[in-house]
């Protein structure tokens, strides 16, 4: 049972999108916070579990990205519907993760499986997807201090998940391109 800690932290992750848009739609900001906070430290929690426990396993990897996506976008549409961040902000999330869920099912499909892995710009936009998160929502549970920060967040996580979308487009494109060419060079033989 404990071997499926990690896994349920993660569905508890996902599942605390739901009360999280409804805190942020309702303005209950300091609520708002500590339970994203609370989920961004279950995402801290599990990972460590199983690691070091040996816990790790392809359903857990999965449910982890899922919860952790769920979560965002969730806050994201939230914040965006409330007015608190920019239309076009939501539109390159998901504009990025609709090309990397695309680009790795063509992958799959077209070319050879493979098992995604995060790149370190990837990795460092979705850290600052989440400070962007956090910050606003913190900015208006009267940290005030923190929205004036705001515009600088929202441009370093814009650029940041437009760089990485870029990045896994180029990386897996060239890979694709490579293998199909092998592949020409083998028939060519």
């Amino acid at each position: 049972m404990l071997r499926q800690l990690p896994n349920l932290l993660s569905i508890g992750r996902g599942l605390c999108a739901v009360p999280l848009i409804w805190l942020i739609t309702t303005g209950q900001w300091p609520q708002a916070f500590w339970l994203g906070l609370l989920a961004g430290l279950t995402d801290l929690l599990d990972g460590w579990l199983a690691k070091r426990y040996g816990w790790q396993s392809r359903l857990g990897a999965a449910l982890d990205g899922l919860a952790d996506k769920t979560l965002l976008l969730g806050a994201f549409i939230a914040l965006v519907w409330a007015g608190h961040l920019p239309g076009w902000w939501l539109i390159l999330v998901l504009s990025r993760d609709l090309l990397i869920v695309l680009g790795t099912f063509a992958y799959n499909t077209l070319i050879d499986k493979i098992k995604p892995q995060p790149s370190v710009l990837g990795k460092a936009a979705t850290f600052a997807q989440i400070v962007l998160a956090l910050a606003v929502i913190a900015g208006h549970a009267n940290a005030t201090q923190l929205i004036q920060w705001q515009p600088e967040l929202l441009w370093a996580a814009a650029l940041l998940t437009l760089a990485s979308g870029v990045h896994y487009a180029v990386v897996w494109s060239l890979r694709a391109w490579r293998v199909v060419q092998g592949r020409r060079g083998q028939q060519s033989e």
